[in-house]
């Protein structure tokens, strides 16, 4: 068999064909298969990459959530797992995917949601049959703090079937949130959002 050398072969020769996708940044690999730390807290890295709210900003009680079934009978402001009421404003808690540059990867935000009360009480009560992908197209508000892009983000929710938390898509193409999930997000980037969470120390760890 003959080797070709894509060197010597000619610019019409089909077998110099080559994919001009460009290579993946390696630093990608390295932080999902590799055994790297985060230096502040010693957290593995590929486990930064799901990040979770406990409550909207907002929420001014303890962090540690009920049962949803709470949310039927409570009164006043409550906090669980997957809903929030705080005084005459309702929240549901979603996940924001954001897509990273030439990998097939994301990082995971678990967020809350901000809905008018008539959204809500939709959401809230097919919520136990486990099917809401056919639900309507709902608008809101995210109540949470995403470090290096100011708010206010509006959002409209997607909702899945299986009890599976909704996915939250930036709806206004002047957030800066709508082309990061668009367009996706670099190394750097990355790595500039998780130290503003708080895990510093990563890009001396990097590079």
């Amino acid at each position: 068999m003959t080797l070709l050398n894509k060197f010597t072969q000619k610019p019409n020769d089909p077998a110099r064909a080559f994919s001009e996708t460009p290579e993946p940044d390696m630093r990608w690999i390295d932080l999902l298969t590799g055994e790297r730390n985060c230096p502040c807290c010693n957290t593995p890295l590929r486990d930064l990459l799901s990040l979770a709210c406990s409550a909207p900003e907002e929420w001014y009680g303890v962090n540690t959530s009920q049962d949803n079934d709470a949310f039927h009978t409570a009164t006043g402001d409550i906090l669980t797992h997957d809903f929030c009421r705080i005084q005459d404003r309702h929240f549901v808690r979603t996940v924001m995917l954001l897509p990273f540059h030439d990998i097939e990867s994301c990082l995971i935000l678990g967020i809350w949601l901000h809905l008018d009360k008539l959204s809500f009480d939709q959401f809230y009560e097919t919520y136990p049959s486990g099917e809401q992908r056919a639900m309507d197209m709902q608008f809101g508000w995210i109540p949470n703090i995403i470090p290096g892009y100011a708010g206010p983000h509006a959002c409209c929710i997607q909702p899945r079937d299986g009890f599976k938390r909704p996915i939250i898509h930036a709806a206004l193409e002047e957030d800066a949130l709508y082309g990061l999930q668009l367009d996706g997000m670099s190394f750097e980037m990355l790595i500039t959002m998780l130290e503003e969470y708080g895990h510093t120390g990563l890009s001396d760890q990097t590079g």
